[in-house]
């Protein structure tokens, strides 16, 4: 075989060769975006539930604030809270104190069971 056409036969293997590579390149790259693009939204809709979670806990400390307005005797136990739902979150408050000591009020706001956060306020 003369080296003529052992470089015919060789003619091409080179685009090819690039092809594949260039295949091989882009497909791990959208297989990353992919990965990573999924990540984020996880990570976005901890974050929501997260802070609904805390604005429910805030609204459980304002309730408490209005139901102490009107009326000042109102006590809820530690042991047995008082529990409200606002749309898909909820609250539970309670009132410790007496006349002596500062009333501390204490919410625990929780989204969907899987978010919770606390504010205390005394």
């Amino acid at each position: 075989m003369s080296p003529y056409a052992r470089r015919r036969r060789c003619r091409g293997t080179i685009i090819i060769f690039f092809l594949v590579m260039v295949s091989i390149l882009t497909t791990s790259l959208l297989t990353t975006m992919a990965l990573t693009s999924g990540v984020g939204t996880q990570m976005a809709s901890l974050t929501l539930k997260r802070d609904q979670a805390y604005y429910a806990a805030e609204a459980g400390i304002q309730n408490g604030f209005w139901v102490l307005q009107n009326n000042n005797n109102w006590r809820a136990a530690a042991n047995a809270p008082f529990v409200r739902t606002i749309g898909n979150a909820a609250f539970s408050l309670s009132a410790v104190g007496d006349w002596n000591s500062p009333i501390l009020l204490t919410s625990v706001g929780t989204v969907s069971d899987s978010a919770a956060t606390t504010c205390s306020w005394s």
